[in-house]
């Protein structure tokens, strides 16, 4: 199919009227691009004191159909279980932090982002299906299904409220799925959302290399980044900053919440290559998880003290010593 017929038909799958949203995105993905290769201006880098091991890098299960796997979402639990949100086959997987898979649950839609709403239960997002689902934890099932209307994306708590991005709004929830109203977002293309303890929000979109903030009392505010943060993803906050996660810069990096300091923490030369979720662990403050390989495999890393560090290698190092080991293992049961 060349390609103005390809143009034609996408325009037609997402309806007429959102022709001149589908211009305008390409338009501006256009001018990204040709500006993408220059220089912005670096804010203040500041040294955090810490330093980045690597624990465990593990793959993801292919779906049933032999599709590649592609986690948008990770969730750790307070025991310690993996929960991973598959958006390129209809399931949920959950493994621990060895990295076996211990259950895979198929759903009726591909979940786009997940969060804890209690110890048991899970509320998941799907973008195509226009709804979320609560997931519980101890029986594995959906228990319920609220309809919002809008392309669901990201979720965070806040506290007796969920938080969804529709692109050009986030839209207010009660626990139970009831949609409250809705705020609108300038970078018209929400995505990844996280909260603090002060129920301030902070989201990303694709559209722009941005962090957007509103903060408790309502007032938007937005942190720009740097040539270092490219196509800006997930985002959690850790101690008073946050970390984001560069899907095209191959890394993850840490923001002061004001945005004035900022420094890559774990980048391309230790292994990532296109990563897109992140979270921190539920029982260890300075462990935190990233899917990598394009959502295809799972990272541990633990932030350390300099003079802690244990020299466990990149990635792509790691990934080689426990293929040899899974090898050595085999010989030896034979």
């Amino acid at each position: 199919m060349n390609p103005f017929r390809h143009f034609v038909v996408i325009c037609v799958r997402y309806h007429l009227s959102h022709i001149h949203r589908v211009i305008q995105i390409l338009l501006q993905w256009t001018l990204y691009q040709l500006t993408w290769s220059k220089d912005r201006e670096d804010n203040t880098r500041i040294q955090y004191g810490m330093e980045i091991n690597i624990q465990k890098i593990f793959g993801v299960k292919r779906g049933s159909n032999g599709a590649s796997p592609w986690i948008t979402s990770v969730v750790c639990l307070p025991d310690d279980r993996i929960i991973l949100a598959d958006s390129g086959n209809p399931r949920i997987l959950l493994y621990d932090q060895e990295g076996n898979l211990l259950n895979e649950i198929s759903l009726h839609g591909k979940p786009r982002d997940m969060v804890l709403l209690d110890d048991n239960q899970l509320v998941m997002t799907f973008p195509n299906l226009l709804m979320i689902q609560f997931l519980h934890l101890e029986e594995l099932k959906v228990t319920k299904t609220a309809h919002i209307g809008y392309e669901c994306f990201g979720i965070t708590r806040v506290a007796d409220k969920l938080i969804v991005t529709c692109g050009t709004h986030l839209a207010t929830l009660d626990v139970e799925g009831n949609l409250l109203g809705t705020t609108p977002t300038r970078n018209r293309s929400a995505r990844y959302i996280c909260s603090d303890d002060r129920h301030n929000i902070y989201f990303t979109g694709w559209e722009f290399d941005a962090i957007h903030c509103i903060s408790s009392s309502g007032a938007y505010s937005i942190i720009p980044a740097d040539s270092s943060l490219k196509y800006c993803r997930a985002l959690v906050v850790h101690d008073d900053s946050l970390l984001v996660v560069g899907r095209w810069s191959h890394n993850i990096c840490r923001f002061t919440l004001d945005g004035e300091q900022r420094e890559a923490i774990v980048t391309k030369a230790d292994g990532l290559d296109v990563p897109i979720a992140l979270a921190l662990s539920a029982n260890k403050p300075n462990t935190f998880l990233i899917t990598n390989n394009n959502g295809r495999s799972v990272v541990i890393c633990e932030m350390v003290d300099p003079s802690d560090k244990e020299e466990k290698g990149t990635i792509d190092e790691m990934c080689e010593e426990q293929a040899e080991k899974k090898e050595e293992d085999i010989k030896n049961s034979l």
